[in-house]
C-alpha cells in the first residue's frame, strides 16, 4: 500500500508480505488485501488505514503507513 502526494509522488508505503501461494504472482497483492478503509479512529482529525487480509488479519495504520 503506498501514500502518494497530490502531484503523484509516492510518500510512504507498507507491504503485507506474500499472498496464497496458488495465487498467479501477478495478482498475489491484489488478492492478499480484501478490503480496505480510512477513517479517523483516535478522533485527532488525521484520518488512518485499515487494510483486512485473506487470512482475517486486519491493519490499522497512520498517514505514514506505520501500525497503530
Amino acid at each position: 500500500m503506498t501514500v502518494w502526494s497530490k502531484d503523484g509522488t509516492p510518500l510512504h508505503s507498507a507491504s503485507f508480505g506474500p499472498a496464497k501461494s496458488e495465487v498467479p504472482i501477478t495478482s498475489r497483492s491484489l488478492d492478499n488485501v480484501r478490503d480496505l478503509d480510512v477513517a479517523d479512529l483516535d478522533g485527532d482529525g488525521k484520518k488512518e488505514i485499515l487494510a483486512a487480509t485473506f487470512d482475517g488479519m486486519v491493519v490499522a495504520l497512520n498517514c505514514r503507513c506505520e501500525k497503530v
